[in-house]
């Protein structure tokens, strides 16, 4: 960056920000552009060199089958006497060779809450969780088709 280009202001906060991570005295302004140009200038050289974060990328691990978790089976919370739990309702519809719509397994956390007796809420955020939990947590691959989703336990499944 030419410093140069930059006014006594734009200076000055620049000289403020490199001794503010010096842990040096702020300037309130600078006599000339000048000596302003030549102490920014120099404080800018002392700082460290900044290494720009790792980014990691997305990891689509496939666990094999036998590592696979279990969703339990409870009734806590069930006024309609099922026992599937919402995970299960999803996988369910999930493991079908033809797979489910984003919109079916959005109904399907839809009828979960209503055999609860609760009031839906975000039932669209909760079915993005829903199918990532599904993928990340219990292990499943998953895999698009058009507009479908399908969960595998085998990769050569769905090449």
């Amino acid at each position: 960056m030419n410093l140069e280009t930059l006014t006594t202001a734009e200076l000055a906060a620049k000289y403020n920000d490199a001794a503010a991570t010096l842990g040096e005295a702020a300037v309130k302004r600078f006599s000339d552009k000048k000596s302003a140009v030549r102490r920014t200038t120099a404080i800018v050289a002392r700082l460290p060199e900044t290494t720009e974060a790792k980014r990691r990328p997305m990891r689509f691990v496939f666990r094999p089958e036998k590592v696979i978790r279990e969703c339990k089976v409870t009734a806590k919370n069930m006024k309609s006497g099922s026992t599937k739990t919402l995970r299960q309702r999803a996988l369910d519809k999930l493991l079908t060779k033809k797979g489910a719509t984003f919109e079916e397994i959005k109904q399907v956390v839809l009828d979960f809450d209503k055999d609860r007796g609760v009031k839906p809420k975000n039932h669209e955020r909760r079915a993005y969780e829903l199918v990532r939990l599904i993928h990340y947590y219990l292990g499943y691959g998953l895999k698009e088709h058009g507009d479908h989703i399908i969960a595998y336990t085998d990769p050569e499944d769905y090449k």
